[in-house]
C-alpha cells in the first residue's frame, strides 16, 4: 500500500528532500562519478571516460572483494583517519618503513 503512495508523489517535489546527482557511469564493475553538481559537467562523460586498466579488461584476470560490518560510528572512524599520530604504535608492523640510509 505503501508504495502506491509514493509512485503518486513526483520528483523533487518533498520539500524536505536534499539530494545532489552526479554525472556516474559503471565500468569494470566500479562504479566512477565526477563529482561537481555544476550545470557545465552534466554531460562530462560523453567527452571524459574513467581510466583504461587493461588488468581489468582480461578475462584471465580475477580479484576478490569482501566486506565487514563493524559496529562504528563514523564519529570515531573520522577521528581515527585524521589522526595518524597512533599508526606507529596502533599499526606496528602493517606498513613497511623506510631503510636507514
Amino acid at each position: 500500500m505503501a508504495s502506491k503512495i509514493w509512485r503518486k508523489i513526483k520528483v523533487h517535489s518533498f520539500p524536505k528532500a536534499c539530494v545532489a546527482v552526479y554525472p556516474s557511469t559503471v565500468q569494470y564493475g566500479i562504479l566512477w562519478f565526477w563529482p561537481n553538481t555544476d550545470a557545465k559537467y552534466r554531460d562530462i562523460l560523453t567527452k571524459k571516460k574513467p581510466p583504461y586498466v587493461a588488468e581489468l579488461e582480461d578475462p584471465s584476470f580475477s580479484f576478490q572483494t569482501f566486506n565487514r560490518d563493524i559496529p562504528y560510528g563514523y564519529e570515531f572512524l573520522i577521528e581515527n583517519l585524521m589522526d595518524l599520530s597512533h599508526v606507529p604504535y596502533a599499526h606496528h608492523g602493517l606498513l613497511k618503513t623506510p631503510e636507514p640510509r
